[in-house]
């Protein structure tokens, strides 16, 4: 059952962020994905212009040949798919069944987030800025990585909250 007339439900608010010794879901849900589509947006955005704008296109003889390349661009994908399952499960089959407000935000915005840094990602390999060139990834895609990586460790700090899945035991 979707629930459009509470954003947060189950009594909480987006602006409680610590309950019953805890981050809430809403909370975390909601300013991780907005977090990490906001820098991807804005960032990766003025990256896939500057790119588009002053870069050539690199001779397919001159790419790096790499396997890591492929596994990137299928993890980058898996977490788009990832949440996309996620609330369709939330919405079917795990818990009370019920969707609220930001379950849907936080699907959308991971869901678009993810494609825009697989662009980037395309972009970084395919095409060369006049400038000496560089190993690796930019600033861009590695800031990204590493918030999402953050975020999604953050709900470790609810270990000893009852409204997270693990429900830790207090002494």
């Amino acid at each position: 059952m979707i629930v459009l007339d509470s954003f947060c439900g189950n009594g909480t608010h987006l602006w409680e962020a610590w309950r019953d010794h805890g981050l809430t879901h809403c909370f975390l849900d909601t300013v991780s994905s907005s977090i990490l589509f906001g820098f991807i947006l804005i960032f990766g955005g003025i990256q896939i212009l500057i790119y588009r704008k002053y870069s050539t296109l690199l001779d397919a003889r001159w790419r790096p040949q790499s396997c890591l390349y492929h596994l990137q661009i299928a993890l980058s994908t898996l977490m788009s798919v990832e949440s996309v399952l996620r609330f369709t499960l939330e919405a079917t089959v795990i818990g009370d069944k019920t969707v609220f407000v930001y379950n849907i935000l936080t699907m959308m915005m991971i869901a678009l987030a993810w494609p825009i840094s697989i662009s980037v990602i395309c972009l970084e390999r395919k095409r060369l800025l006049p400038s000496i060139p560089t190993k690796g990834h930019g600033l861009v895609l590695l800031a990204f990585w590493s918030l999402a990586f953050i975020f999604e460790n953050l709900a470790f700090v609810s270990w000893f909250s009852d409204n997270w899945w693990w429900r830790g035991e207090r002494e």
